[in-house]
């Protein structure tokens, strides 16, 4: 899976890697137990700060995305497929509302955000 940073984006960039390797994730690139660069060399990789790719690992670490273990590296999860985290709709749920609020706010109906969901949804499914 390649990864790629666009400085001029106004997302955060421990905001895009930590999308993008959950877009690896869902689109099968990345499987549970699969390795991650350490912080230093996907820092280095990417000419980002380690800092940045630091936070971005930490916030999946909080997710249960990642596991970081001194011994065996920066792993996917091996359970992070499964339904396993206890309130994870609620946190959907909530970024649902801001996308669905930004949608209202820019003249997107329901119709026309729900088909972009499907969409998506279609697209991803497809592309694996």
């Amino acid at each position: 899976m390649l990864l790629q940073i666009d400085v001029n984006s106004e997302e955060t960039l421990y905001t895009q890697l930590a999308n993008q390797i959950r877009y690896g994730i869902a689109k099968g690139y990345l499987q549970p137990d699969d390795p991650l660069p350490s912080v230093r060399n996907l820092a280095s990789e990417l000419g980002i700060n380690m800092h940045t790719v630091s936070k971005a690992y930490n916030k999946l670490k909080e997710e249960g995305i990642i596991i970081v273990n001194r011994s065996k590296g920066v792993r996917i999860s091996s359970s992070v497929l499964a339904d396993r985290r206890t309130g994870y709709e609620t946190v959907l749920e909530e970024k649902i509302r801001q996308l669905v609020s930004q949608s209202i706010c820019n003249g997107i109906g329901e119709k026309r955000f729900l088909g972009m969901v499907k969409n998506v949804f279609t697209e991803m499914r497809s592309e694996t």
